[in-house]
């Protein structure tokens, strides 16, 4: 009786986290939303607006699956993914209705990497190692495979064989607004992957004397992820 309750409370603990985790997100969501809107052009408003609410959307209906207690430890996982991808997607893939007409591998040199550490905040939230390993190599893959689009399917320049002799040529293959710079790409995944184990490691529960790792119960009842 003593562990059914303590169960249902850890339970009830982890609906209370993803629920603050959820208004955390959409609050996040609506910040970038309203820096978005400062820097782009009216006419990709309604399709960056829908993005971000799709995401807001996706948030909250994983709240509602963990209240109903459906899709069971994987849901986290999936949601992540799912997560991941639409904003790898969206980062890289020009928006439809885009004035300008550079080619999409440009769009790298403006950070937008930096929003991917939004969903990895609210993964640290989560408390849970696995995910936050998982959202990284999750973010690595969905990453390269973007890096991939742009070079195999629209043609960016990556290679050093592309130089000519001397200076200049370096600096016009630079300038190209369809060069990707392959070592900043790499540099900037393997940065946001070190990040994800260290935090990983930060918030892994510590070894009790009865040699138990956290809790007891914290392991057959984990706490849910944004």
């Amino acid at each position: 009786m003593t562990t059914s309750r303590f169960q249902a409370a850890e339970e009830a603990e982890g609906l209370r986290r993803l629920y603050r985790i959820t208004i955390a997100r959409s609050a996040a969501l609506v910040a970038s939303a309203g820096i978005i809107l400062l820097v782009s052009p009216q006419s990709v408003w309604l399709y960056l607006l829908s993005i971000i609410s799709l995401f807001i959307a996706t948030g909250w209906l994983q709240y509602l699956l963990a209240r109903q207690n459906i899709g069971g430890w994987w849901r986290s996982y999936a949601a992540t993914a799912v997560d991941l991808a639409m904003l790898t997607f969206a980062l890289i893939y020009p928006p439809p209705g885009t004035p300008l007409t550079v080619h999409p591998a440009f769009f790298l040199r403006f950070d937008s990497f930096d929003y991917l550490y939004i969903i990895l905040a609210g993964l640290a939230i989560s408390l849970r190692p696995g995910l936050l390993i998982w959202g990284g190599v999750c973010t690595a893959i969905f990453w390269s495979i973007g890096l991939w689009w742009l070079v195999a399917i629209r043609g960016a320049h990556y290679a050093s064989e592309d130089l000519g002799p001397g200076r200049e040529s370096e600096i016009a293959l630079m300038a190209d607004p369809a060069f990707i710079d392959l070592g900043v790409q790499f540099q900037g995944m393997m940065i946001f992957l070190i990040v994800a184990i260290m935090l990983a490691i930060a918030v892994e529960a510590p070894v009790s004397p009865t040699g138990q790792s956290g809790t007891p119960g914290r392991q057959s009842q984990p706490l849910p992820a944004c």
